[in-house]
């Protein structure tokens, strides 16, 4: 039986937090080898340092649970519930947690495909599924990984019929809805934003043209400053400080030069006419942004 079953209460969700997380990792480390179809040296390093970590953690849970019930009174068992609670000078058995890794961990759970009795306490606003063919994204990471150019069929706003375009692709990005291969794109000359989606077809493997190293807004960085919308009221404009961590009015958020279209849409600061109970940040240092913005690239 599991950690997490055996300690049914909020702190053995924080538990069964951090056993999945060594979990996931060890996971992540056989998909990798299993979806790339390469065993890559890094790779397999992890795999064993997963393993190891794994063989520790099963040995530090299931000896009596000494690590997590010390004789300090760290954790104190309730027989009506039949659960180990935090006591008066509990102090975390694995350091290191932080309140925004366990919530990032329930939301993956809560959008897994067969969550557990457990992940029904955290749900999240159901969005469309974007469909993503794995026989596209694994020859594009392939691509990604070793560095070579591919040949595609693809979709763009701007034409009714699909169009061959020839990518050098060297990273994936996620815009907050969607995921887009940052490439290379050799008819247009010039580093563009392809929404995997629109990708119908991998066609072939070609020469590599221009990469990462070449692509000025990829490698740029801006930094949004973030402030309340000052035509709220004082409590809304406190709120919406706590709200986004402000310190002093003001929070900074770096982003890619290339990625900024996205974050500015993603946050709604590009809606310049919507009343302030809508748009409840506004940007601080917007003419500089705008300055960085008018050569930018969007997804096709």
């Amino acid at each position: 039986m599991s950690v997490a079953r055996c300690l049914r209460s909020e702190l053995a969700a924080w538990l069964a937090a951090r056993w999945q997380r060594s979990e996931n990792t060890f996971d992540r480390a056989k998909q990798l080898d299993r979806f790339a179809g390469i065993a890559a040296r890094e790779s397999l390093d992890e795999t064993a340092r997963c393993i190891s970590l794994e063989e520790r953690m099963q040995a530090r849970m299931g000896g009596g649970r000494e690590r997590l019930v010390p004789s300090s009174g760290n954790l104190l068992y309730d027989k009506a519930s039949r659960a180990y609670h935090a006591g008066p000078k509990y102090k975390p058995a694995f350091e290191g947690t932080t309140a925004e890794q366990f919530l990032r961990q329930r939301l993956l759970d809560a959008t897994a495909p067969r969550p557990d009795s457990q992940d029904m306490l955290v749900v999240t606003m159901p969005l469309p599924t974007r469909g993503i063919a794995l026989a596209i994204l694994r020859p594009l990471w392939r691509a990604i990984q070793e560095r070579k150019g591919v040949r595609v069929l693809y979709q763009s706003l701007t034409k009714p019929e699909a169009q061959l375009r020839t990518l050098s692709p060297h990273a994936l990005a996620h815009d907050g809805f969607r995921w887009h291969v940052r490439a290379y794109c050799h008819e247009r000359r010039d580093f563009r934003d392809f929404v995997i989606a629109r990708i119908l077809k991998i066609e072939a493997t070609v020469a590599a043209g221009l990469g990462a190293a070449e692509d000025e807004a990829w490698n740029t960085y801006a930094t949004l400053v973030l402030t309340p919308n000052p035509n709220l009221n004082k409590a809304h404009q406190r709120a919406i400080e706590l709200d986004y961590g402000m310190v002093q009015g003001k929070v900074g958020l770096r982003c890619r030069k290339a990625m900024l279209f996205y974050a500015l849409h993603h946050l709604r600061l590009d809606e310049l006419e919507a009343a302030p109970e809508a748009r409840q940040i506004v940007l601080k240092n917007a003419e500089q942004i705008a300055r960085i913005m008018r050569h930018r690239s969007r997804a096709q």
